[in-house]
């Protein structure tokens, strides 16, 4: 389980902006194209309780999504989701209320590792470090009243306008 030791928090700089690009094309309503095998996370902050989202790949087991947490106990969202464990997970079109649950039994932790095992190395390795492992499955919940709005398609309008743009710059360059 190396990778997590090597990884560096995208908290500033071009890496946030990279990452933080993936729920703007979400928004702008390309999210075929960055949401393949992803599901995006919506839950309250751990500090302001306000609405918050991200992005992580994710797998299916048992029927339920599940997900790991590349910056482990450092990262936002698993501070989020260990504060406020009521989110709203959205998957292609679909949103859904769930429950999130870390995983920390060892039947569980054997049988999602195949799906993340480029990420968090060979079973024994990560079983010796499965303390410092962050994986969490979502289970539905019915209770929508307190869980996070979906992320919504609000800027679709991005899209429009940067194909305009690009297009003029045709245009220009052409004349």
């Amino acid at each position: 389980m190396t990778a997590p030791d090597v990884l560096n928090y995208h908290n500033s700089g071009w890496r946030r902006l990279i990452f933080n690009l993936r729920l703007t094309l979400w928004r702008m309503g390309m999210g075929g194209l960055v949401a393949h095998n992803r599901v995006i996370i919506g839950a309250k902050g751990h500090k302001t309780g306000k609405p918050r989202h991200t992005i992580a790949p994710y797998t299916r087991h048992n029927d339920q999504v599940v997900v790991w947490a590349g910056w482990s106990k450092t990262s936002h969202w698993v501070k989020n989701l260990t504060a406020h464990p009521l989110v709203t997970i959205q998957t292609g079109r679909q949103a859904e209320v769930c429950t999130a649950e870390r995983i920390t039994a060892e039947a569980d932790l054997r049988a999602v590792h195949p799906a993340f095992a480029a990420h968090l190395g060979s079973m024994e390795d990560f079983l010796a470090k499965k303390d410092e492992a962050h994986l969490f499955r979502f289970v539905p919940n019915a209770d929508k009243r307190h869980a996070p709005a979906p992320l919504k398609v609000d800027m679709w309008w991005m899209g429009i306008l940067i194909v305009a743009a690009i297009l003029a710059l045709v245009v220009l360059v052409a004349i």
